[in-house]
């Protein structure tokens, strides 16, 4: 209450006793003049008091509303407090993602038993995997040709993801990339990219593969029959990077990799697969694999009430597999709750040459609700707006890239409007591949959303189990 309100009543009492003093002798001629002033005297006092009372009565609800409201913010902070020391503790002494290396002989022995334990994987998704193998064709000693010389349709055209904010995705011309058809013919991935080699460095936390690994995957066949063996029996690892939001550097998301378990344990990482397992048709296997891992994962996390985002790296085959993909999406309509925490990433080239193949694919994923990011640009004249109206929510950028054009003044200008550009339709922007604090420095006078890189923490080994 304000002091106008405590004013009209300190009036109206006032008002009341004077009345008092004046109407008593009148209607009760038995009283004195003067008793009748002292007893207005009195009812004001009273009336004084009790005012001062009610006011104190508020004053004090008032403050012990306001001391609850403090005490319960306090044990919210204290609570959050308490979950950020843990998580402090655990980034520093055991990450969270990190997994118990498996031995040799703990490999050997899974290796050797035909059963997959519901701890690994789930009985649905399992089904499902070894569905999609058994339709997949077996290659045991010869890989299949590369098939490079499948003519384009007239009505194909590869897209390119350039243009105004408002105008549409332009196409670049017939023959100006593989088209959707060409696409769908499983040619050989390019396993020596820089963005390949970054992921699968002596950094990132893998052991170096044994002489006696080495040998036996000497040919594409023994590459292929292990690859082939680990799908078989749940020996694809995934490996998690954080991806942190900036500057003050808390993990809100993580990108998920995939590594091979040899039959003695050793990981082997893309580079040796990733080529053979992409002529002979397995990527959607080791897409859908890795896909049920992140699965795995995030239900894990919900039982300790934490919850992240997860960035799924997609093939283009994978989209327009016309055998696996409509049993791919089926289970992800199904299981609508997963389209908050799992992003599906696809690079920028992949989605221009691929995109004719791959849009009816990602329409219907985007209808259950689930988003995508782009990655690897090689440009940065991107159409923002038609991105976001295809559910592209994240772009990722390199961090080289970004300091290269940041030394100059036009370059800063550039980097300013594509910021801008991408604020204005809504998409995030995810610097990769920060290694030092430097570089952070220096990608801290744009006001990028995200970072990931190894100053953040290197891909570990994520743990399925509790």
């Amino acid at each position: 209450m304000n002091s106008t309100f405590h004013g009209l009543v300190a009036l109206t009492y006032l008002a009341v006793s004077a009345a008092a003093a004046f109407a008593l002798p009148k209607v009760l001629p038995q009283i004195e003049p003067d008793f009748a002033k002292f007893a207005s005297g009195g009812i004001f006092l009273v009336s004084a008091l009790l005012h001062q009372a009610a006011v104190y009565a508020l004053k004090t609800r008032r403050f012990t509303q306001e001391l609850k409201g403090l005490k319960k913010a306090n044990v919210a902070l204290r609570t959050e407090l308490t979950g950020l020391r843990k998580e402090i503790a655990a980034s520093n002494d055991r990450p969270m993602m990190a997994a118990d290396a498996i031995s040799p002989e703990e490999a050997r022995a899974s290796s050797s038993d035909n059963s997959v334990v519901d701890d690994q994987i789930g009985q649905r998704e399992l089904a499902m995997l070894r569905t999609l193998l058994a339709q997949l064709p077996r290659q045991e000693g010869k890989i299949a040709p590369a098939n490079d010389e499948a003519e384009p349709e007239d009505d194909e055209i590869p897209l390119r993801l350039s243009g105004t904010d408002n105008g549409p995705l332009a196409a670049t011309g017939a023959g100006a990339a593989p088209t959707a058809r060409a696409a769908t013919a499983r040619r050989p991935v390019d396993s020596q990219s820089e963005y390949r080699r970054h992921l699968v460095t002596e950094r990132g936390g893998l052991s170096p593969i044994s002489e006696a690994i080495a040998t036996s995957l000497s040919s594409d066949a023994a590459v292929l029959a292990t690859t082939r063996d680990a799908l078989e029996r749940a020996r694809v690892t995934l490996f998690v990077q954080p991806i942190v939001s900036l500057p003050n550097r808390r993990t809100q998301f993580y990108e998920t990799y995939s590594r091979i378990r040899a039959t003695d344990g050793e990981l082997i990482g893309p580079e040796r697969y990733l080529r053979v397992a992409s002529e002979a048709g397995l990527i959607a296997a080791i897409d859908n694999n890795l896909l049920f891992r992140c699965i795995q994962l995030m239900r894990r996390l919900r039982k300790h009430e934490r919850t992240y985002g997860f960035f799924c790296n997609v093939s283009p085959h994978t989209v327009e597999d016309s055998t696996f993909f409509p049993q791919f999406v089926d289970f992800l309509g199904k299981n609508g709750e997963l389209s908050g925490n799992i992003i599906f990433e696809f690079t920028q080239p992949d989605i221009e040459a691929h995109y004719p193949g791959m849009a009816d694919g990602l329409q219907r994923m985007a209808a259950h609700g689930y988003r995508f990011s782009l990655d690897r640009l090689t440009r940065f004249d991107v159409n923002f707006k038609a991105l976001a109206d295809r559910r592209f929510e994240y772009v990722k950028l390199d961090t080289r890239k970004i300091l290269e054009l940041r030394a100059d003044a036009e370059g800063r200008r550039r980097i300013e409007r594509m910021v801008r550009s991408a604020e204005d339709a809504g998409i995030s922007l995810i610097i990769e591949k920060i290694e030092t604090e430097r570089e952070l420095v220096e990608l801290l006078d744009f006001p990028f959303a995200y970072g990931q890189g190894y100053l953040f923490g290197a891909p570990k080994e994520s743990r399925i189990r509790d």
